[in-house]
Order: structure tokens, then C-alpha cells, then sequence
């Protein structure tokens, strides 16, 4: 329609990462400095205009800056102008990512016009035209309006040599579940967080490539951070789910033996398990496991009823809404490329499109398997104490047609991991996976290797016999940041903070894979204390 854009996704996407593929949105908000979509208030709609209603969305609100840290600026002046209303960000839909609207071509809209994310991104010249009265107007209604030049963050100080700094008081680094949860937990303590992702949205690394899976916290060493906000993070998860009605069930898992040799190390696991505080592990015969799970094949078995499934996608989203209800802000296409250490803080290079200088307090590094190369890349920050990073490959085959299982089947744990496993999700399909692909930082893919399927099939087949060729398809991968190589036992989570490495102000997480989602509710809580003492 005239004055509407119709954005679709040009990129393979996880089939729930965001609901619809395609939406309409309104054309009324010009891109505001360095990706922020107009950010505004009643007060500043009452002297600016509504964008969505043909108002004007000027360069400067205030005398203070567009740009990545425009909008907690703008914010800034209207509390201290005695102003209490949450801001509106203008053209957004909750179930799509935080598309902001840049300048289109030099021509007013016309009907059935279209444009690409890639084109969105990739797009100069002048704000898009404006419609003063509908987001959906009729064919007739001419909304086209004199195109204003936007200029951009850090436009006017590039012109003199670099770009212009601004400054605010946390930096989250990595949109992924840890580091929403992370800056869920500052927002909530009072702090301005402004968290910066390098991918196109919320959650599209590690975050989004795992099983799902809430982990009773069974396997991990007693005292360390994997066992201890696993278990934290287990009750967290299933609380905060409850209370926002995020898709999650508590359908348990079998830990299943197959052989002798397997019988034995299930005792372990159980006197394991008991030692980090999950006490509710059942021993099951095996006619007592068939009898739950026909299908499967087990000589013996360990019950985990506090072993659940959860909906990770609306899990970040909700992260993401409660840390922009707080006054956060998310935002995206903005990797960090550097830094260095400063009085009262830290000083960082954001690059992108649009490449800035960003001053904070604290800095939280949540990149995942970036972590250590941002870590590494901060002037300042001590070499020796960063940790190398292993990149380890999970490969997920699905299964076509209904798996014959209600609950969760584990095999007894493999070095590197805990074997190929059967999870079900919320719709009631199966997959199976992770394997262990160890891999180098130059074969970093995604790509699932349709023979790899010959190995699952031959994992799968000792507790579930019945599979028939062919049922399997490859189906997706994830990364693992490890911290120890192939054939080193594993390594626990690292939160690195001042007293580890002596640079106030910065923690880092390395390390975090399985369990992190389950744990991220706690290791946020944990970042958070550190920074708030």
C-alpha cells in the first residue's frame, strides 16, 4: 500500500526463531543515528509529532545526539526534565526482530513495493516519505512527503578524522541467552545497559542451535559453576516460565544403560547428582523402564523428573522485552572490534555500518565463541588471562514421522558430552544429537553432513532398535566454546571478573555451553552481583 514497506527475510532462519517470515510495516520512522528507530515519548511526540501519524523525526531531540546510545541519552534528559513516560520505539512488531527502517530510493512509495532485509541493510540515500494519517492508508491517499536527509551517529565526527564517543554505564557484548538474562539482572538492579549484538538478531548463535533441554544440573563436578548454576538456574528457568507462560513442560528423561559395563557407572551418576542437590534421581530396572517406554531397549535406567523442555526462542524474547521495559536497549549489525581500558572504565569500538567509540562503566563479555578474541582484543586486558577457545561442532539428525517416546532419552555420557540423545520438542517432534565434531577456527560451518547419519543410527540403535532406515535427516549444527581440546576433560564455566584479572569494571564469560541455558538466569545473577557491589 502507499506509505507501507513489506519487509521480507532473504536468510534461513530456525522455524520458530520469529514467527512470521514477513510483515508490514509503516515507512513514518527515518532511521535515527547509528540503528535506533525513533524513540520517543508523549513529550516528545507533543513537540516532535507522532511518526507514526506524518510527525517529524528530527536529528537531535534535545540537543542530544542519534546514535547507538541516542535513545538512554534521550531518556536521560526527560527523567531529569521530570518526565516519567516510557518511550515508545516506533514501527516494531513483538514477534519479529527489531527491524529499523532505513533510507529508501528517492521516490515516493507505491503499491506492492518491496524490499529485502540484505537491501534494508545495505540501502543510502534519504529517509523514506511519511503518512500522516494510517499505517494501512487507502490507494488513493497521497502520503508521499519532501524526503530529509538523515544524518547519521557519528556522521559530523568522522568528517573530522574518528568517531564521536559516547558514553554509558553497562555494555553488554552478545545478544545470546546469557547475555540477555545478563542484562535482564543489571537493568533490574537500577543500571543503563546498552547491549551490542554483531548478528542481525536476538539469539542466532549457540543460543539458538542447542536441544532445549532444562537440565536437572546430574552431571556436573560438585562445587563448580556448571553444577552450581545449573541447579540455581533449573528453578529459575521454571519459575520465570510459569509467571510469563513461556511453552516449557517438565516431561523428565531416562538415563539408560544397555550394557553391563553401563549398569555400573549409573550409581555414580546418582551419588553425582546428589552431591550438587538434585535428590530426586529413581532407579528403574529395566522391565520397570519399558514399562514407562516400550520402544526402548535398556537393561537399566536412572529417572530425572526434574529434566524439562523449554520454548528457547520465546525465552530470549522475553528476555529482551523485559530489558527494554526497563529502559534498555538492544542493538544489532554492531560488533565490537576493540577497546582499551580508561579512567573509570573502558572505551569500545563498535564497527558496522556505521563504526563508533562507546564509553562505559562495566562492560559484561557474553560473545560466546567470540568471547576470548573480544576479550583479547581490549587494551588493557591481560593476555595470559585470556583462555583459548576450542570450538567443538553438535550435529542434530530429526526424525521424520512420531518418535514412540513421551520423555527425553539419554545414553550413559560420552567423553566430550552426553552422547547422542533423543529430546522431544513442544510440537511432540524428536531429534537426536549432539555428536562431538571437533573442528578448527578455518572449518567454522553449520552445515550437518548427511554421513554423519550412519554413526547416529548406530548410537540410536542400542536403546531404540526398533529405528527403520531412512528416518533420519540432517538437520541443524551448533558450535560449543570449549575450554579444554580433544581428550582433555572438560572445563568448567570461567566468570572472570576484576579479582581475576584486574581490570575494574569487566567481567567476562567464557566457556559457556551446555548447561547455559538452563544456567543463564543464575550466571546473570552472579554478573550482577559482581557489578553492583
Amino acid at each position: 500500500m502507499g506509505g507501507t514497506r513489506r519487509y521480507h527475510s532473504d536468510r534461513p532462519v530456525h522455524a520458530r526463531l520469529y514467527g512470521r517470515r514477513a510483515a508490514t510495516f509503516p515507512v513514518a520512522a527515518p532511521r535515527s543515528g547509528g540503528g535506533c528507530s525513533a524513540f520517543l515519548c508523549r513529550c516528545d511526540r507533543r513537540r516532535w509529532g507522532n511518526p507514526l501519524r506524518g510527525g517529524a523525526v528530527p536529528e537531535r531531540l534535545d540537543g542530544l545526539s542519534a546514535g547507538p546510545c541516542g535513545a538512554l541519552l534521550r531518556r536521560r534528559a526527560r527523567l531529569a526534565k521530570g518526565c516519567r513516560h516510557r518511550p515508545q520505539i516506533a514501527c516494531r512488531r513483538r514477534n519479529l526482530p527489531r527491524l529499523h527502517l532505513v533510507p529508501l530510493p528517492r521516490r515516493a512509495p507505491v503499491r506492492g513495493d518491496a524490499i529485502t532485509w540484505r537491501d534494508a541493510r545495505h540501502s543510502r540515500g534519504l529517509a523514506p516519505p511519511q503518512c500522516p494519517r494510517s499505517v494501512h492508508p487507502p490507494a488513493n491517499d497521497d502520503c508521499a512527503r519532501t524526503p530529509t536527509p538523515v544524518v547519521r551517529a557519528g556522521q559530523a565526527s568522522r568528517r573530522k578524522g574518528r568517531p564521536r564517543l559516547d558514553k554509558v554505564e553497562c555494555i553488554v557484548v552478545g545478544a545470546g541467552v546469557v547475555g540477555l538474562a545478563a542484562a535482564r539482572a543489571l537493568a533490574n538492579a537500577g543500571r543503563e545497559v546498552l547491549v551490542l549484538e554483531a548478528a542481525e538478531g536476538i539469539g542466532t548463535g549457540t543460543s539458538s542451535r542447542n536441544s532445549e533441554v532444562i537440565h536437572a544440573g546430574i552431571y556436573y563436578p560438585r562445587g563448580g559453576l556448571k553444577a552450581i548454576t545449573c541447579v540455581r538456574g533449573r528453578d529459575a528457568l521454571y519459575a520465570y516460565a510459569r509467571e510469563r507462560g513461556l511453552p516449557h513442560a517438565r516431561c523428565g528423561k531416562l538415563i539408560v544403560a544397555t550394557s553391563a559395563e553401563e549398569e555400573a557407572r549409573l550409581e555414580p551418576i546418582r551419588a553425582q547428582a546428589a552431591g550438587n542437590g538434585v535428590h530426586d534421581l529413581v532407579r528403574l530396572t529395566g522391565a520397570e523402564a519399558r514399562a514407562m517406554e516400550p520402544a526402548l531397549n535398556a537393561t537399566s535406567a536412572l529417572l530425572s523428573p526434574s529434566t524439562g523442555i523449554v520454548d528457547s526462542h520465546a525465552f530470549m524474547q522475553a528476555l529482551e522485552g523485559d530489558v527494554e521495559a526497563r529502559g534498555g536497549l538492544i542493538v544489532f549489525h554492531s560488533p565490537v572490534e576493540g577497546g582499551r581500558v580508561v579512567d573509570g572504565g573502558l572505551e569500545i569500538e563498535v564497527g558496522g555500518g556505521e563504526p563508533t567509540r562507546i564509553g562505559c562503566r562495566f562492560l559484561v563479555n557474553a560473545a560466546g565463541l567470540m568471547a576470548s578474541r573480544i576479550a583479547a582484543s581490549l587494551e588493557g586486558m591481560p593476555k595470559e588471562k585470556v583462555p583459548a577457545i576450542y570450538p567443538a561442532k553438535g550435529n542434530y539428525f530429526t526424525l521424520s514421522g512420531r518418535a514412540p517416546f513421551k520423555r527425553l532419552i539419554y545414553p550413559v555420557p560420552v567423553a566430550g558430552g552426553l552422547g547422542v540423545h533423543l529430546t522431544i520438542d513442544l510440537a511432540g517432534e524428536a531429534r537426536f544429537g549432539p555428536d562431538v565434531e571437533w573442528i578448527d577456527w578455518h572449518n567454522v560451518n553449520y552445515d550437518v553432513d548427511p554421513r554423519r547419519g550412519e554413526q547416529f543410527y548406530a548410537a540410536i540403535r542400542r536403546y531404540w532398535p526398533g529405528l527403520e532406515d531412512g528416518r533420519l535427516q540432517p538437520g541443524y549444527a551448533g558450535i560449543r566454546p570449549k575450554l579444554s581440546p580433544k581428550g582433555a576433560p572438560a572445563d568448567d564455566f570461567l566468570l572472570q571478573g576484576p579479582a581475576q584479572h584486574g581490570v575494574p569494571g569487566l567481567v567476562n564469560l567464557f566457556g559457556i555451553e551446555s548447561p547455559g541455558l538452563t544456567a543463564s538466569l543464575a550466571i546473570a545473577e552472579m554478573v550482577a552481583a559482581q557489578i553492583c557491589a
